[in-house]
């Protein structure tokens, strides 16, 4: 009887003593993530940042580039300068962008009016190398 009284107080001054208590453990594990959000960076251009996230890693980056007929073609004519100029990861840049599998650019124009033809995924890592894919034939 008296080691269980002894290790119930031990376990209370263990609790009431810690700079986190057993209330702030349980509220992080119920602590919602925080969701990527589409950012406009022009017309015919957005982009969602994974790393962003409260709960995604940090590394490698991940973005998601919507992008009009357009856009998509001039991403294609030099991807590493498209990228950096819309300091899609920014502060970092990318030196170079290896194509794993790109589409086709679209012949006709969008369906609905402004809407994205084409999404395009790239993985940034650290040493400044991304690799890209992607679709242009997006169903909503």
């Amino acid at each position: 009887m008296k080691r269980n009284a002894t290790l119930a107080l031990l376990l209370a001054c263990l609790v009431f003593f810690s700079p986190r208590g057993l209330g702030n453990a349980d509220e992080e594990q119920h602590k919602k993530p925080r969701p990527p959000k589409w950012e406009n960076l022009s017309e015919g251009i957005q982009v969602m940042k994974l790393w962003k996230s409260s709960d995604a890693p940090k590394w490698p980056q991940v973005a998601v580039l919507l992008l009009s007929g357009d856009e998509y073609k001039k991403y294609l004519d030099a991807p590493e300068d498209y990228v950096n100029g819309y300091k899609v990861f920014a502060p970092s840049s990318t030196h170079r962008i290896f194509g794993c599998d790109y589409a086709r650019p679209p012949k006709a124009p969008p369906k609905v009016e402004g809407g994205a033809q084409c999404m395009v995924i790239i993985s940034h890592e650290q040493a400044t190398t991304s690799t890209g894919n992607s679709s242009c034939s997006l169903g909503w």
